[in-house]
């Protein structure tokens, strides 16, 4: 009987743990055997094996934003990865890192009935900030693209507004090592990018404070956001300092020591439009993801104010 050499993948588990990664979510199945016995012997890793397909991906989802850190999420072939769209979807607009791994078919095996196998190549669609095809067979330049696209895949998603990545690996059978083979981790390169600093030049800072100046009617407004001590004590300082309102949605994970309105639905919905036009803003100062609250995005969009200025690291800017 034939066994399979799949080291290169198994190297792909300790790849991950020399660049920070500590948690794995693993969905039981056949044709992601390389990658179970990979992650799932590591002993760096954290394995959690969740049955569900479309629990794991929420599990892996808040594990990555509990910790800040990328979560990797393994399953098999076929519909297994469909599943995963719903935590995929929320990880990418709330800017949460992921590395997807699907197993996957031959591409011979494709449109030929052969049972769980779909059309795998970019199942996500415009849903993560990139697609990778890992070559799997264990032969020298294969398995160097297969390090390069994990170490790839890895910084991407963590990288200006993190987001997940899918890695996708069409298998060939034998899935499974000799019955002999031990499970060991080899000496895989790993890639660093250089840190890049986001910090505003002092033109520009100059210039900001010059234009707040001319503001009169300021409103901060947060939305969803990760937990920040921090963020939360320069934002309480700004707000006193400069006499200033704010709006924070529930998810914004600002404390309650922060004079913030919280429940901005209670006035907002009943208000009339005498009241809504004299709440009007010259200036509005948003940072975080999307809201909640019906009647504050309706605010915002019938009371366009003067200027709006996002804050963020980089990515996509709502307006």
């Amino acid at each position: 009987m034939n066994s399979a050499d799949h080291q290169h993948i198994y190297d792909l588990a300790e790849l991950c743990f020399r660049q920070g990664i500590r948690d794995v979510v693993i969905c039981p199945g056949s044709r992601s055997a390389p990658l179970v016995l990979g992650f799932g012997n590591h002993p760096g890793l954290c394995a959690l094996v969740i049955p569900d397909e479309r629990s794991a991906g929420f599990i892996a989802l808040g594990l990555a934003q509990a910790t800040s850190k990328p979560v990797v999420l393994i399953c098999t072939s076929g519909t297994a990865g469909l599943n995963f769209g719903p935590a995929i979807a929320e990880a990418y607009y709330q800017g949460i890192p992921l590395i997807v791994c699907t197993a996957d078919r031959p591409p011979e095996w494709i449109g030929q009935q052969d049972g769980q196998t779909i059309k795998q190549h970019r199942l996500y669609g415009e849903h993560v900030k990139e697609f990778f095809n890992v070559q799997t067979d264990g032969s020298e330049s294969p398995a160097w693209v297969a390090n390069r696209m994990m170490n790839e895949a890895i910084l991407l998603c963590s990288d200006g507004t993190p987001g997940p990545v899918h890695l996708n690996f069409p298998f060939a059978e034998p899935l499974y090592p000799s019955a002999d083979k031990k499970i060991t981790f080899g000496n895989p390169r790993v890639i660093h990018n250089s840190a890049t600093y986001y910090q505003l030049q002092q033109k520009f800072l100059s210039s900001i404070k010059s234009k707040f100046s001319r503001y009169k009617r300021i409103l901060i407004v947060a939305g969803q956001y990760k937990n920040s001590p921090a963020l939360s004590s320069k934002l309480k300082s700004f707000i006193k300092n400069q006499n200033l309102v704010c709006i924070a949605e529930i998810t914004s994970n600002l404390n309650n020591q922060i004079p913030v309105i919280r429940h901005a639905d209670v006035f907002l919905q009943v208000a009339n439009e005498n009241i809504i036009r004299d709440l009007k803003p010259d200036l509005i100062i948003s940072f975080g993801n999307g809201l909640i609250s019906k009647s504050l995005k309706k605010f915002l969009r019938n009371s366009v104010a003067n200027a709006h200025w996002h804050i963020q690291e980089s990515g996509s800017v709502p307006d």
